[in-house]
């Protein structure tokens, strides 16, 4: 990189985090220092997991000529690192460059938002959060909406304020919305061009939508609504009806499909969007429908006007529990799940390498000696395995159907089970990059006699989650737990994140001073009262240790406590 010109290196740095980049970077020499001082920053707390992260942060939040190089801040409710920021006051003021303001969860705080005055965010023009808010009017009234182009909101139900005050916003995402509340963004979000809907709330099912608002809406051009059914089919008639300039339409997740649906959406499209070129669909079946109805809808999609029009290709595939389904390709989503299924139809013509291309989350519960050259995920970065016999034909398909190069996160359920332990230390080596693990205890106690597979987890797994209910101690015989556990920790010496069931306290205490490196705990438990025996237990043992903790109980039912630890960061108070 010292040959690349400050220009590309720049550039490059925009996809990168700004902890990421101090990091790699500070202190590596003169110029790279004086470099990273100077580009924008995006900074997201969702990737300060260790202490490592938390030190970094605290530089950068500490220095006022720093804190101006931020332009992007992703937010989190479930991390004691930027709690423990927020706290010292860091990472609230100065950030006069602020432009994007963001979370990715709904039970955000919105104290912590008013406390940042962003009426004083100058340069703020994306904001996501999709939090519960009880009044929405006056909750919008702290943001600087004239400024607002991207805005992110759980949702608008029961808004009554002026709707004028979306004019500004072009990109508007919505995590539940009603029709009501979409034809008054048509209507008064006059420059809006992207709108997703996460979540279609259909409280007005009985509504003549003939006698609502018509005037069209010329500026939308992207609608995306995931998670509707075919009883929504009139509001989407409605709506649709006033978007003519709209070129890209994406359903997902659409369910009971009629054998009329397919003709009613051409229909639709002929008449109201003609100038449609993006059309992206998921339609699900339940296990009710009959495989002949659902080829039919199938064939009703290779006519002229899909394939020869307009070349929007379809998937079929038929399966006996619940995930027949019909789709467009290439896949739009991110996610796919992929089951045993009696029968698949697809389009012959075209190249099936590049289909699943988006995708770089795979669930598979699949037998693999049907169909399988059908698919090929070329680029995954986590696979879920849900199959009860994990053998070398199982791991030959596998190869074959799967470029595992990026792969970082695997999970492999109860359900499965290792022919043998070689098996997994094969698949762990031919993905070098997987760094997270997800197992369930009874699957990887037996693994632990393959001293060469202990080896190579040490080397690799940062992330180990051991799914929920079964923890580090269900045993009753001391000695057992004791050498089992001695086992378990020189295995995942390097873990630094660990997520587990515990039953008991004194597991607290081994796992604090077993895994060195360990940042962040999550704990499950069997009820309240554990819980907060945990969290007191673990706050006198930390102290004892000579380490600092940051503990949070969940106030839910989940009967769950999180852990965040620093050992050696300056500045602890």
């Amino acid at each position: 990189m010292e040959v690349l010109p400050n220009e590309l290196l720049i550039e490059c740095f925009k996809y990168l985090d700004g902890l990421d980049i101090f990091q790699s970077f500070d202190g590596l020499n003169h110029r790279f220092s004086t470099l990273i001082r100077s580009v924008p920053l995006y900074i997201d707390f969702e990737n300060m997991t260790t202490e490592n992260y938390y030190s970094t942060a605290l530089q950068l939040f500490s220095n006022v000529e720093l804190k101006k190089q931020i332009y992007s801040l992703k937010i989190t409710t479930n991390n004691g690192y930027q709690l423990k920021l927020f706290a010292l006051g860091y990472a609230i003021d100065g950030l006069i460059h602020l432009r994007s303001l963001s979370s990715r969860e709904s039970n955000i705080n919105f104290e912590m938002i008013v406390q940042m005055n962003l009426q004083k965010a100058l340069e703020l023009t994306c904001f996501h959060m999709p939090f519960h808010i009880y009044d929405v009017g006056d909750s919008l009234s702290l943001l600087p909406m004239s400024q607002l182009r991207v805005l992110t909101l759980l949702s608008l139900l029961g808004f009554n304020g002026v709707w004028n005050i979306f004019s500004t916003i072009t990109n508007l995402t919505l995590r539940g919305s009603s029709g009501s509340t979409i034809h008054n963004l048509l209507t008064y979000a006059i420059n809006l061009k992207y709108l997703h809907v996460v979540m279609f709330i259909n409280i007005e099912r009985h509504e003549n939508y003939e006698e609502i608002r018509t005037d069209p809406s010329k500026s939308l051009k992207h609608l995306t609504i995931d998670e509707c059914c075919n009883d929504d089919f009139p509001l989407f008639e409605s709506i649709l009806k006033r978007t003519g300039n709209l070129i890209s339409l994406t359903l997902a997740h659409t369910a009971t499909i009629p054998h009329s649906f397919i003709n009613q959406w051409e229909h639709l499209i002929r008449t109201s969007i003609p100038n449609l070129k993006i059309f992206n669909f998921s339609f699900q079946y339940s296990s009710l429908t009959k495989d002949s109805d659902i080829r039919q809808n199938y064939e009703q999609l290779q006519t002229d006007f899909w394939l020869k029009e307009h070349h929007w290709y379809t998937d079929c595939i038929l399966s006996k529990n619940n995930k027949s389904m019909i789709y467009t390709v290439p896949y739009k989503w991110n996610r796919f799940e992929l089951s045993s299924f009696s029968d698949i139809y697809s389009n012959q013509m075209i190249n099936r390498r590049t289909l699943f291309a988006n995708v770089n989350s795979l669930d598979l519960s699949f037998n693999s000696a049907t169909n399988s050259d059908i698919f090929y995920f070329p680029f995954l970065t986590s696979i879920s395995l849900d199959h009860d016999c994990l053998n070398e034909n199982y791991f030959q398909w596998l190869r074959s159907t799967v470029n595992r190069t990026n792969v970082n996160s695997l999970y492999i359920s109860a359900k499965c089970q290792f022919e043998n332990s070689h098996l997994l230390l094969e698949l762990l080596k031919q993905s070098p990059k997987i760094s997270s693990l997800s197992i369930h205890r009874k699957t990887l106690l037996p693994l632990f006699h393959n001293d060469q597979l202990c080896e190579y987890l040490s080397k690799t797994i940062k992330k180990l989650t051991l799914l929920k209910y079964d923890g580090l101690t269900t045993f009753k015989n001391r000695k057992s737990f004791d050498s089992i556990d001695e086992k378990f920790a020189r295995t995942f010496v390097n873990v630094e994140k660990l997520n587990c069931t515990i039953n008991e306290r004194q597991s607290i205490q081994f796992i604090l001073e077993s895994l060195p490196k360990l940042s962040n705990l999550e704990i499950h438990t069997q009820n309240d009262d554990n819980t907060t025996d945990f969290v007191e237990f673990t706050e006198t043992i930390a102290t004892k240790l000579g380490i600092q903790v940051i503990v949070e109980k969940a106030n839910n039912i989940n009967y769950r406590c999180t852990i965040w630890i620093i050992r050696n960061t300056m500045n602890k108070t």
